[in-house]
């Protein structure tokens, strides 16, 4: 009976989704105003900031970086992650949810968000209360199959108390997507798992990194047996030997892989991958981004 009833939820949620998704307007991110912010109308092409209660305005299109990249921060109402695309254009975008903005938290309509089809793909989740949701993410592939990798590449950065959701669907991560949790949260509520391509990575860094899976399926472990075959294949990692990766099915029922071993709480410039020291590991990660640009006039920048 469980199972007919979750199978039944499922279909409904299906036939509500494709519905939305038919319905939804593309609207272009422009920063014709220049102020960055997410909640101004005359920022988007369709005149019509992507905010709630606009579900109608959803499908926001973002394929601007630097200066032009898009704000949202706890000054602005939530905002609405109805098919999200970043960096479906050649040129690639940049989203900045920053100091308590919120995208897509509503319990119905975040939509899918797609990530890299065109051209890279920043994220960046930074700060407490710091929180964007989709019902499915695809970052830097459309699917479970290597031939379906986006031509973009994908980074996004869940730093400093900033939080990430995944729920409902399957979520997907290419060859060229990375996700770098710096004392930040990756939390799945309800979904069918993850699925990370070769190449593609989980980093953590900072005492407070974690990610934590809630179980859906019938298995009351299938979310612990993601995890810990992620961690076994080296796809989520914590940057550094002195901090080791914990895996624990806690009382509350979800799954969670924490570091322990960093003890410290504030970071040189220099730590990039949050390990309490500055070594070679650090420059490694320097040296490996040196002359990289993000200018998204700059026709050379890749």
């Amino acid at each position: 009976m469980c199972r007919i009833v979750m199978s039944y939820i499922v279909c409904v949620v299906v036939v509500l989704s494709m519905a939305m998704k038919v319905s939804a307007v593309t609207n272009e991110w422009t920063n014709a105003t220049g102020d960055r912010r997410w909640s101004t109308p005359g920022n988007w092409l369709g005149g019509v900031p992507v905010m709630q209660p606009n579900d109608e305005h959803g499908r926001p299109t973002i394929n601007m970086s630097g200066d032009n990249a898009p704000v949202i921060d706890g000054t602005m109402p939530q905002g609405v992650c109805q098919w999200l695309h970043v960096g479906n254009g050649p040129q690639g975008g940049t989203l900045n949810v920053l100091a308590g903005g919120v995208i897509g938290q509503p319990i119905w309509g975040p939509g899918e968000t797609f990530l890299g089809e065109g051209g890279n793909a920043v994220i960046n989740i930074d700060g407490p209360g710091s929180l964007l949701r989709s019902e499915g993410w695809r970052i830097a592939t459309l699917g479970d199959s290597n031939t379906s990798e986006y031509p973009g590449t994908v980074t996004i950065n869940i730093t400093n108390g900033g939080t990430m959701v995944m729920v409902w669907w399957r979520n997907y991560i290419g060859s060229k997507g990375t996700i770098n949790i710096i004392n930040g949260t990756l939390r799945e509520l309800g979904s069918w798992g993850l699925d990370i391509h070769d190449g593609g990575k989980i980093n953590m860094n900072g005492n407070n990194a974690m990610i934590e899976f809630e179980e859906v399926n019938p298995d009351p472990c299938s979310m612990y047996k993601v995890l810990e075959g992620l961690l076994a294949a080296g796809k989520i990692t914590s940057g550094s030997p002195r901090c080791q990766l914990t895996l624990t099915k806690d009382t509350d029922g979800l799954s969670r892989v924490r570091l322990s071993g960093c003890a410290c709480t504030t970071f040189s410039p220099m730590d990039f991958n949050h390990d309490c020291y500055v070594d070679f590991r650090d420059f490694a990660a320097f040296a490996g981004n040196w002359l990289s640009c993000i200018n998204p006039i700059d026709a050379n920048c890749l």
